[in-house]
């Protein structure tokens, strides 16, 4: 996702901390869930945009 996320908002998003945020999570961080989610959703929008934006 980090990848995804930072080739989609011009690297304002940096890969490695979405990435680390994302295996803590995966490790048992329960606590991350929202902002994962909120990451997701990010991912999720943004890419629908840009999938869009490549129809026009």
């Amino acid at each position: 996702m980090g990848t995804r996320l930072s080739a989609l908002t011009g690297n304002l998003l940096k890969k490695d901390p979405i990435d680390r945020l994302a295996s803590a999570y995966y490790d048992g961080a329960q606590h991350l869930a929202e902002q994962l989610l909120q990451l997701l959703l990010l991912d999720e929008s943004l890419h629908q945009l840009d999938r869009l934006r490549s129809q026009v």
